[in-house]
C-alpha cells in the first residue's frame, strides 16, 4: 500500500474516533497544567506511530525507524511528506532501472558459430542458421546465454501493457477542484470516446475565454470514469471537477489538510484520493482488490437446508436449480422435528406377561342409528397381553357398572383370572367403579391430559 493510500485509509477512521470519544477539555477554566495539550500530543504520538507501522517496512525501514528515533517526536504532516518524498525517490530509481534492463535487452548481440549470419527481425530477434528464429527471445537450446535479459525485456513489455489490459490509465497531473464547474483537459491522448462538439467557451479566473471543440469520457480505473470531460487545447493542466464528479458518480468528497477522499456514500469504500503536492490536490488512483469466483455445483438439498428446510417447490424456484432437479433427502430430520408439536414418547418396556393383567377400556357413543337392540352406546375392553377385544352394546352409558362386573364375573369363571390393572381416558364413565376398585384392589390408571394418541 503507497504512502498516500495508507494516510488516506487513516484519516476517515481518526476523524470517525474523534467525533465519538473527543479529547477531554478543563471545565472550571483555572487549569494552569495545560492538560488538554497533554492531551493533544498523546494524540499526535499515537497516529504517528499508526501512519508509520502501517508503512511498508522493507521499503522504509530506515526512514521509519529515524522517524520514531527522534525526541521529541516529529509532527504528523512531517512525517507524511518525509514518507512521499522517500516513495517519490524509490520510484523514480525502480522507473531508471527499468529502464536500463530494457536498453540492454534490445543490444546488438554477438554472432554465434552458426553456417550464417544472424538477422534481426524485430526488437530483440535472434537468427541464427538456415532455420532463423525471429521473436523477442532466442531459440530454445540456443543462444548465447541472453535468455536473462530476453525475459526481462518480455516483462517489461507485460508491465507496459498491464494498464491498458486491465482498462486503467495513469494520469500524473489531474487537480481536483473544487471551483471548476466542468472537467477540463488539454491532453487529448487520455481522452476516450470522444466527439466533436459545437464551441463552448470556458472562462479562467484571470478573464481569459477559451474554446472547448471535444468531448469525452476519461477511465482511470475499472469503476473510475470521468464523464463529459471538456477538451480545451489552450490547457496545459487536468482539472477534475468537484461538483461534476458529485453529480455522476453520486460520491462523497472530504477535503483534509493533506489529502482528498472519494468515498462511496453508502458502504464508505475508498474510491479514490488526491494527495497534497505544492498547495494542489493530485488525484491518486485507490487500490484495488479483486476476488476469485469459484463456480462449484451445489446441491438442492444445500439450499433447502439455508433457506430454512422449504418445500421441493421453494427450492426448484432458484435460477440456478433446474426444475429437474429433486431432493436427495426426503427424509429430513429437521422437517419432521419441526412439524411435531411436541417430542414423540418415549418407548415404553412396561409389558404385561399373561393375559388380562392389564386390559384398556373405551366407552363410545351415542351414535345417532341405533343397533337392532335399540343400543346406542358399546364398550370396549381389550387385553394388553393377547389383544383380544370384548365389545358389549348398551343404551345408557349408565350401565357402564353392570356391563363390567359381567366381564369380571366371566374371566373369574372361564379363565380362572383376575383383573389386576384397568387403564382408560379421563371420561367420567368410570367414576362409579372407583369404589369397585379400591374394594377388590384394582389399579384405576388413566391417560395423560392433552394426549389423545
Amino acid at each position: 500500500m503507497s504512502v498516500a493510500n495508507n494516510f488516506g485509509k487513516l484519516q476517515p477512521l481518526w476523524d470517525e474516533l474523534a467525533t465519538y470519544d473527543p479529547l477531554p477539555a478543563c471545565s472550571c477554566g483555572f487549569c494552569l497544567c495545560d492538560l488538554g495539550e497533554q492531551f493533544q500530543q498523546k494524540q499526535d504520538n499515537d497516529r504517528l506511530h499508526e501512519f508509520l507501522c502501517g508503512i511498508n517496512k522493507e521499503k522504509f525501514d530506515g526512514l521509519r525507524s529515524s522517524l520514531l528515533s527522534q525526541d521529541p517526536s516529529p509532527i504528523l504532516d512531517r512525517a507524511y511528506h518525509a514518507m512521499l518524498q522517500e516513495e517519490q525517490l524509490q520510484g523514480s530509481q525502480a522507473s531508471a532501472i527499468s529502464d536500463v534492463v530494457l536498453t540492454m535487452a534490445v543490444a546488438p548481440l554477438p554472432r554465434g558459430r552458426g553456417t550464417g549470419r544472424g538477422s534481426a527481425a524485430g526488437a530483440g530477434s535472434v537468427g541464427r542458421g538456415r532455420g532463423g528464429w525471429s521473436g523477442s527471445a532466442p531459440a530454445p537450446g540456443r543462444g548465447c546465454g541472453l535468455g536473462p535479459f530476453a525475459r526481462a525485456a518480455a516483462a517489461g513489455a507485460d508491465i507496459g501493457l498491464n494498464d491498458k489490459l486491465t482498462g486503467k490509465l495513469f494520469v500524473s497531473n489531474l487537480i481536483i477542484d473544487s471551483g471548476a464547474s466542468s472537467h477540463i483537459t488539454g491532453d487529448l491522448s487520455i481522452l476516450s470516446d470522444s466527439i466533436d462538439i459545437s464551441a463552448c467557451r470556458v472562462g479562467l479566473p484571470d478573464g481569459h475565454l477559451y474554446s472547448a471543440v471535444k468531448r469525452g469520457n476519461v477511465y482511470l480505473s475499472s469503476h473510475f470514469v470521468l464523464r463529459d470531460v471538456l477538451y480545451v487545447p489552450q490547457f496545459t493542466c487536468n482539472l477534475i471537477s468537484v461538483t461534476q464528479l458529485t453529480n455522476s458518480m453520486n460520491c462523497v468528497v472530504k477535503i483534509t489538510k493533506n489529502v482528498c477522499i472519494i468515498q462511496d456514500p453508502i458502504s464508505r469504500n475508498l474510491i479514490g484520493l488526491g494527495e497534497r503536492r505544492n498547495g494542489l490536490y493530485y488525484f491518486c488512483s485507490a487500490p484495488e482488490a479483486w476476488l476469485l469466483h469459484v463456480n462449484r455445483k451445489v446441491s438442492p438439498d444445500l439450499w433447502h437446508r439455508r433457506l430454512g428446510h422449504p418445500s421441493d417447490r421453494v427450492v426448484k424456484a432458484l435460477p440456478f436449480i433446474s426444475s429437474t432437479c429433486t431432493l436427495s433427502n426426503k427424509a429430513c430430520i429437521v422437517c419432521h422435528q419441526t412439524k411435531h408439536s411436541r417430542d414423540s414418547f418415549v418407548s415404553s418396556e412396561h409389558k404385561a406377561t399373561r393375559c388380562f393383567e392389564l386390559i384398556h377400556c373405551h366407552l363410545w357413543g351415542p351414535y345417532n342409528t341405533m343397533s337392532s337392540c335399540s343400543a346406542r352406546y358399546f364398550i370396549t375392553i381389550v387385553d394388553d397381553f393377547s389383544r383380544a377385544v370384548w365389545l358389549f352394546l348398551f343404551v345408557d352409558k349408565n350401565e357402564v357398572y353392570k356391563y363390567f362386573m359381567q366381564f369380571c364375573a366371566m374371566i373369574d369363571r372361564q379363565f380362572q383370572a383376575k383383573v389386576q390393572i384397568v387403564r382408560s381416558d379421563n371420561g367420567t364413565d368410570f367414576l362409579c367403579l372407583r369404589e369397585y376398585f379400591s374394594c377388590e384392589g384394582i389399579i384405576f390408571q388413566t391417560s395423560c391430559v392433552g394426549t389423545p394418541q
